[in-house]
């Protein structure tokens, strides 16, 4: 066999085997929503179960923002590695070997640790329920908005599926009942949207998107993985003529809460009618374009880890929009850590300051994202992926 058929059978096996990993890991995830490790999850719709692992940026700040520099230093190994790993001709040495290594350890064993600190021990099960968290948050976000090209957002699939995979495994693994049924439902999304999308368009597939994620909550599965699944899947055109509006509307106000706002959130025994109240919406809203998604995008693009979609005339609305997101996430973390103690306490005027804040800031970036060239008219200005 010649060097090039060898790449090119390469080429055909890397996919389909990340997106093998992929579906177990899901699965495996929801083998562990429905597990009694799962209570994590559950506690932001729910008025019974408090939130106190929410608090920590005031209770144990020092935690808290060690966390967050680690979370940093993980992305941008990991944005870096991508940005080699797309240059053609380079090579993966030691050294990004080294670093991918470190960067999946650091995912994985800062949220155990902090778990184990403020909970005063360490179990296996706290590692198994919250070790995958933090990167499926910023991960969705970046598979959601196709800031990546298709190369870059299948790593960050595996990165993800693989760190699910290796903590998760070892636990849940021998629940095969629960493993089959993960599989069997994300297998049929997957080739539903696909064909869907084939034939009757993207709006529609967007539907079947929003359908199975309601669906896959409801199962317990926790929403930042159902995010990553329902992203990866959504599809992108492969003609480099084709076009899509990236930033959108739609993308921000209904796509993004649908998939990001429920992160980590299982939604069993919860009655939909409850998510319209204040006091979620609140919570919803403010949660739903997390610091970590926005503000370590806008380091990458500001250190050259990673660019703007192709084809993109004016960057600083774009990056200032990015700002704004950032900032709104980020006073709302650490606002609802700081007061939160259950849902169910907010005051009135507390909720519609959360709300209608919220609901400002992000139309001043939607504003930002508009004003781009020819954005608002048309669906030529945002490449579908970065070459």
């Amino acid at each position: 066999m010649s060097l090039t058929s060898a790449f090119k059978c390469r080429e055909r096996l890397v996919p389909g085997t990340l997106l093998i990993l992929m579906l177990i890991a899901i699965a495996i995830a929801i083998v562990a929503a429905n597990s009694p490790y799962s209570r994590l999850y559950d506690g932001l719709l729910d008025v019974r179960k408090p939130l106190d692992f929410l608090k920590l940026p005031t209770s144990r700040p020092l935690v808290f923002w060690i966390n967050e520099t680690l979370m940093l230093a993980v992305f941008c190994w990991t944005a870096l590695f991508l940005k080699q790993f797309r240059q053609r001709h380079s090579t993966v040495t030691r050294p990004l070997i080294v670093v991918w290594c470190l960067a999946v350890v650091s995912s994985v064993g800062v949220p155990f640790v902090l778990l184990g600190i403020q909970q005063q021990q360490f179990d296996i099960g706290h590692l198994a329920a919250v070790a995958a968290d933090p990167a499926l948050v910023w991960v969705c976000g970046l598979l959601l908005c196709r800031f990546l090209n298709a190369d870059s957002r299948l790593l960050l699939v595996a990165f993800v599926a693989s760190q699910s995979l290796v903590v998760l495994g070892g636990v849940y693994l021998y629940q095969l009942p629960n493993l089959q049924l993960g599989l069997g439902v994300l297998a049929a999304f997957l080739l539903t949207a696909s064909i869907l999308f084939a034939r009757y368009g993207f709006l529609l597939s967007l539907l079947c998107a929003a359908v199975a994620w309601w669906v896959l909550l409801k199962m317990g599965l926790p929403g930042g993985l159902a995010g990553v699944a329902l992203a990866y899947a959504l599809p992108i055109p492969q003609n480099p003529n084709q076009r899509l509006i990236v930033i959108s509307g739609v993308v921000i106000f209904l796509i993004c809460p649908l998939l990001v706002a429920n992160a980590g959130i299982g939604l069993r025994g919860v009655d939909p009618g409850y998510v319209l109240q204040l006091p979620a919406l609140s919570l919803l809203l403010t949660s739903m374009l997390l610091k970590p998604l926005w503000l370590f995008l806008l380091l990458a693009i500001a250190m050259h880890f990673d660019c703007l979609p192709a084809g993109l005339k004016q960057k600083s609305p774009v990056l200032f929009g990015l700002a704004l997101l950032s900032g709104a996430s980020l006073s709302g973390q650490l606002y609802f850590g700081s007061l939160i103690d259950r849902v169910g306490n907010y005051h009135f005027d507390v909720r519609m300051a959360a709300l209608c804040g919220t609901a400002l800031v992000l139309a001043g970036a939607w504003c930002c994202f508009r004003s781009v060239s020819g954005l608002a008219a048309t669906s030529d200005d945002f490449s579908s992926g970065l070459e």
